[in-house]
């Protein structure tokens, strides 16, 4: 049975040189030096991440335009070489929406990368809408959580209404909501 998920998937790792990139810079406070040279500086940036790998896109083995999701990785080799990039809108579309039914899709809002608005320097925010599928509602049972004031209501609304408009022929779908605090 695999382990449960303890750590953040955003926490600091130690680097195999750690213990003494610490205690280059004690030595460095310690002779009150007031600017490090551009090479040492280099040197001491290196830092590490815990992560979790959730899957991987790949190309479709029949379809050359389309791709496929897969929730393992097929192949793990020495990160020594690995770049990191950050998505364009178009990929973060992709990553965002492509596992959503097209039947049914409705918009619940904007992608927001971080719980702050504020962009990376010299790069817009991304414009990348947030879809779900009214069928993924029916005949489940869902529960909605999150922190205050970040739109929980207004998005069962949005739901809803998508589950109104896709039943409204056949009026097959049942719905109850339970929204103790909400307007």
């Amino acid at each position: 049975m695999p382990s449960p998920v303890t750590s953040d998937p955003l926490e600091t790792a130690p680097t195999p040189l750690k213990q003494e990139t610490a205690q280059t810079f004690f030595e460095l406070h310690k002779k009150s030096m007031p600017e490090l040279d551009i090479f040492t500086q280099a040197e001491l940036q290196w830092g590490a991440l815990k992560g979790q790998v959730l899957g991987m896109f790949y190309a479709h083995p029949d379809q050359p335009d389309a791709i496929e999701f897969a929730g393992d990785v097929n192949n793990f080799v020495s990160a020594h070489r690995y770049r990191v990039y950050a998505p364009t809108d178009k990929l973060l579309d992709l990553i965002v929406n492509a596992l959503v039914p097209k039947i049914d899709r409705v918009v619940l809002g904007g992608l927001r990368m971080t719980e702050n608005r504020l962009p990376l320097p010299g790069k817009a925010l991304p414009k990348v809408d947030v879809t779900v599928s009214a069928t993924d509602f029916k005949g489940t049972r869902t529960a909605l959580f999150g922190k205050t004031r970040l739109g929980k209501s207004n998005i069962v609304k949005l739901v809803t209404e998508a589950i109104i408009k896709a039943t409204d022929k056949n009026r097959d779908v049942g719905t109850l909501i339970f929204d103790a605090d909400g307007e």
